[in-house]
């Protein structure tokens, strides 16, 4: 798997459609995957590369990445 910077990308619009051309694609840049661990701060859960912080254990639920930044995150054992 690949992720690509979409701010890079280049939308044409073809027949009133608006597409990504494949070769665009294929030659965007590519960001790196964010990995970590949740982090106990202050008595609430948080990212450690954006900084989003929960009090609310329900919405986080089982969280496996970030709502804010989208990195992927474990929990503690």
């Amino acid at each position: 798997m690949r992720l690509i910077d979409a701010d890079e990308l280049i939308v044409m619009e073809y027949g009133g459609i608006e597409f990504v051309p494949k070769e665009f694609i294929d030659a965007a840049p590519t960001v790196e995957s964010k990995r970590g661990k949740w982090i106990e701060q202050y008595g609430d859960m948080a990212c450690p590369f954006c900084g989003f912080s929960c009090d609310d254990p329900y919405y986080l639920g089982d969280a496996n990445y970030c709502p804010d930044c989208g990195a992927k995150l474990e929990w503690e054992e």
